[in-house]
């Protein structure tokens, strides 16, 4: 979208003099930055190259967090589909950084940060995924392996690569059946559901603040611990750390959901790096990153150890994604 019409959008909703100081284009959305008089505004628009529209989502998980007043959220300040074609959404901007290992000594805030977010009294939002129970969205993530190893196989992946995922994933979800005994409590909480660490802003000053809600639902909140783990690599003392500041009290199997996670997440996470680096879709998609995704693929490779099949490819498959960049 050319800048010139989202700066005037901005100027619509009474921000006086906007100019543009930073421009990103992320996975699922393009960000704009505004400067407007003693403080900034973040506008995104849908990313062209991604199907599903999650602005409005996110609008009305703000506004739903706005009225219950938790403090810890971006303020919502518009949400079009109209006046520039397309789906834009105007937010309040953090000034900080996202959470990195410069900062574990803060990791029991982010544990309690979370519990605080798990605590809220909100129901689902709209395009509710709900599930049953915490055992059935282990088995809905499962399926969504499933799906994405069909449509990536349609890439230019080695077939070696897609076969050999197969069996990771029939191996795993028979392994599901030996973690009923941890996934038989109704655990469900809202929660972020990505709960990572790039989503995660320590400010110069004052309390952690968190970014990115369009997927926040009701969910088992031991996903979220499992993704700040996972992306901030914590060592099994760190992460019993976080997990202890989080409080396990009333939830006697939360470190062993959160393992499970780890676990199986790994699959759809190594899953989703091949879709974007192989996906013709996604060519656009710079150096910088597709480098990201290559460390990430190979990390996930490493980390599936009850899965040594995994082991024995041959890295060098990806190695031609990098060359063609």
């Amino acid at each position: 979208m050319e800048i010139d019409k989202v700066s005037k959008y901005v100027e619509r909703l009474g921000f006086v003099d906007p100019n543009l100081v930073e421009f990103r284009s992320g996975e699922s959305n393009i960000l704009y930055i505004f400067a407007t008089g003693s403080k900034k505004i973040t506008v995104k628009t849908k990313n062209p190259i991604m199907r599903r529209n999650n602005l409005k989502r996110e609008y009305e998980v703000l506004v739903m967090l706005l009225d219950i007043g938790v403090g810890i959220a971006p303020f919502p300040h518009n949400y079009d589909e109209i006046s520039l074609g397309q789906p834009i959404e105007a937010i309040e901007y953090f000034e900080g950084e996202t959470f990195s290992i410069e900062y574990l000594h803060r990791i029991s805030e982010v544990g309690s940060l979370i519990k605080k977010i798990h605590s809220l009294e909100v129901m689902a939002v709209t395009n509710p995924e709900i599930y049953l129970s915490d055992l059935d969205f282990l088995s809905e993530i499962m399926k969504y392996v499933d799906l994405r190893l069909w449509e990536i196989s349609d890439l230019e992946i080695p077939r070696e690569v897609i076969e050999t995922l197969k069996k990771v994933v029939r191996r795993s979800n028979d392994r599901i059946e030996d973690r009923k005994k941890y996934f038989l409590g109704n655990n469900l909480k809202f929660c972020h559901k990505d709960f990572k660490p790039d989503n995660i802003i320590v400010p110069p000053q004052g309390a952690i603040k968190v970014i990115d809600w369009e997927y926040a639902n009701v969910c088992d909140p031991a996903f979220d611990l499992s993704l700040f783990v996972n992306g901030m690599e914590l060592s099994p003392e760190l992460k019993m750390i976080f997990i202890n500041s989080y409080g396990t009290e009333a939830d006697t199997t939360l470190e062993q959901r959160v393992d499970t996670y780890l676990e199986y997440g790994r699959i759809p996470s190594l899953i989703w790096c091949l879709d974007r680096l192989y996906n013709p879709e996604y060519r656009i998609i710079r150096k910088d990153r597709v480098e990201k995704y290559l460390a990430r693929t190979r990390r996930n490779i490493e980390e599936i150890s009850e899965h040594g099949i995994l082991k024995r490819l041959e890295l060098h498959y990806f190695n031609p994604v990098l060359e063609n960049r």
